[in-house]
């Protein structure tokens, strides 16, 4: 699901998710235990270790590692957060990836010289006045 599963092996994954929440049964790859998220007495939160997901029926959160980590942290999982889990597990990150993009943004169009735009009219042919 997430950019855990990308950059850390099924074995870490599951020791970080150990570190967040207590486990009190395993179902294969699946970890179920107390809800990182909020108190409870049963567990009722499970997280897949292959797919990188987690998923509280209690309280309805859910998300990746890293959303988990950071909720546990007190961070966003977006900003900060993200940064810091990234930080604490020495992944790398090249800078594009930390610049997550509004919704909705769009790129910035590449320039186009003068001389290009008469090439781009002749092959396109539009109208005379554009």
């Amino acid at each position: 699901m997430g950019f855990a599963k990308e950059h850390l092996s099924q074995f870490e994954r599951e020791a970080v998710a150990r570190s967040l929440f207590k486990v009190t049964k395993e179902y294969g790859p699946k970890l179920n235990g107390l809800c990182p998220a909020h108190e409870e007495k049963s567990a009722s939160f499970f997280y897949n270790v292959e797919s990188d997901s987690g998923a509280c029926s209690g309280c309805g959160f859910k998300g990746d590692l890293i959303t988990i980590w950071c909720r546990v942290k007190g961070l966003d999982a977006k900003g900060e957060g993200f940064k810091e889990f990234c930080r604490e597990f020495n992944i790398n990150v090249r800078r594009e990836t930390l610049d997550v993009r509004r919704k909705g943004e769009r790129k910035p169009r590449p320039m186009v010289r003068p001389e290009q735009k008469q090439e781009i009219k002749a092959v396109y042919r539009w109208p005379e006045g554009r």
